[in-house]
């Protein structure tokens, strides 16, 4: 008997065989045990994973509930194999919103994915310092093997230069700056207006930019600068992707 081994998850252009093979597939499942569990043929099952044949509402109805997932799913009308459980538990663990989920499934089914590998990559790449680490930094005293233990992890995750985007953004939208504090740049100095400018300098003020704009300027900066480098790497990696 073949071995069964497990396949990539579809797009959302794939087909009902399509589905129905990667739900066996998942789970190490055979033809023969799936065509036993819905009481159909083996040859049957084949059909209507390479498309010569469609399941009947009945069938797909019994296949569904063989992997518990929504009939809906297998008919490539939702990207959640059960929207109703998946989903809430989705909402739940990552916190997103239903507008935001939404969003993410008509941006997958509308951009023919075109999008999700860029989500993707942006978010894989806001990879947390691991919290074994974090918990090891809170203890009151470190012994010498935790010492060299937390300076190899932290020197680990430091060369895999993740690009946090997303946490550059954060930082971007919750910097507080008062909007009256002002810098007075003139040729010779820098002060803010706290500080006691004599009468030249005042001359000679050639511009007065506001903290909020000074800080606003630095955090864009920053995102820019990330937003190159994780289009670099990126295309770095898709380049990778295609030789192999």
């Amino acid at each position: 008997m073949k071995k069964v081994t497990r396949i990539k998850k579809p797009t959302s252009k794939s087909t009902v065989g399509d589905r129905i093979k990667y739900l066996r597939c998942n789970v190490l499942m055979s033809q023969d045990d799936l065509s036993a569990k819905i009481h159909r043929k083996r040859e049957e099952i084949t059909m209507y994973e390479n498309g010569t044949r469609t399941p009947d509402i009945y069938t797909l109805r019994d296949i569904a509930k063989v992997f518990n997932v929504s009939t809906d799913y297998l008919l490539g009308l939702t990207e959640f194999e059960n929207i109703d459980t998946n989903r809430r538990q989705t909402n739940d663990l990552i916190g997103l919103s239903d507008i935001a989920l939404n969003n993410l499934i008509n941006i997958n089914k509308y951009h023919n994915d075109n999008y999700l590998p860029i989500i993707n990559y942006l978010l894989e790449q806001e990879k947390m310092f691991p919290d074994e680490y974090y918990d090891m930094l809170e203890k009151d005293s470190l012994t010498e093997e935790e010492i060299q233990q937390l300076s190899r992890g932290m020197k680990e995750w430091k060369d895999k230069d993740y690009k946090r985007l997303f946490d550059a953004i954060f930082a971007y939208f919750n910097v507080r700056v008062n909007d009256e504090d002002s810098i007075y740049i003139t040729s010779t100095s820098i002060k803010s207006k706290n500080e006691i400018l004599n009468t030249q300098e005042i001359k000679d003020t050639q511009v007065v930019i506001s903290s909020k704009e000074i800080a606003d300027t630095y955090l864009l900066d920053n995102i820019k600068d990330l937003l190159k480098k994780c289009k670099k790497q990126y295309l770095e990696e898709i380049k990778k992707d295609d030789e192999e």
